[in-house]
């Protein structure tokens, strides 16, 4: 279950159409980040009141989706909200981050399998 119903975050997008920012809203609703509700903002701009509709559906990315995922976001210096937007992926907290300084990547729970872990490799070896 979502932490937040479909509703509240209805109700956060009216308040924003009626011109009150992020941070009001947050106040105004009791969520703890007004980035929240700026992902909810977006979410709706791109796909509607679906895109508010929490899926809870363990996807699986093959290891090749994920390199192409990561390279797309270094390549574009995007944000994580941005490159999850672009690919269709609901949770941003799965996407690895690219570490310019050391040359390696650090890891979230992204990238998991031994075929995975040669498709780190290889994105190393890029870097």
């Amino acid at each position: 279950m979502s932490k937040y119903t479909v509703e509240t975050k209805l109700k956060a997008i009216e308040l924003y159409k009626k011109g009150l920012g992020s941070r009001q809203i947050q106040c105004k609703l009791n969520i703890p980040s007004h980035s929240t509700i700026d992902r909810w903002i977006i979410l709706f701009k791109k796909y509607g009141k679906a895109g508010l509709i929490t899926k809870r559906t363990r996807k699986k990315y093959s290891g090749q989706f994920k390199l192409e995922v990561l390279n797309w976001r270094k390549e574009h210096n995007e944000s994580y909200q941005a490159t999850a937007l672009k690919y269709g992926i609901s949770n941003t907290g799965i996407i690895a981050i690219g570490n310019v300084h050391t040359k390696k990547v650090v890891l979230m729970p992204f990238l998991l399998s031994k075929e995975d872990q040669l498709c780190i490799r290889k994105l190393n070896i890029k870097s």
